[in-house]
């Protein structure tokens, strides 16, 4: 019982970290999306590269489990989820500009 207590509780004080790694691999996946070209999938008479399958679901998804955690854990030291929130809010922008549309 101790032993399982000790690794959820190891696994809990890597979440910043893995969520922070995720978002900078967003960004990395991002870039690597827009500048090569990959396998083309048809889903839905819509071709699109496989590439962005993983990178759209990284983007729209990690901002709000960082939010979460920030919401959840107002007491403890939420820097990494910041951070990572602050280079998920920069991937979404450089979608937005690579996509076409301009919010500034």
């Amino acid at each position: 019982m101790v032993e399982t207590v000790g690794k959820f509780y190891s696994s809990m004080h890597n979440k910043p970290k893995i969520y922070l790694m995720l978002s900078i691999l967003s960004v990395l996946l991002l870039f690597l999306s827009v500048v090569k070209r990959f396998y083309t999938i048809t889903l839905w008479e819509e071709s699109i590269d496989v590439i962005w399958v993983p990178t759209l679901l990284l983007i729209f998804t990690l901002p709000f489990l960082n939010i979460v955690e920030i919401i959840k854990n107002p007491d403890e030291n939420n820097l990494l989820h910041w951070l990572a929130l602050v280079f998920n809010v920069l991937s979404m922008y450089l979608l937005l500009r690579h996509l076409g549309i301009g919010l500034l």
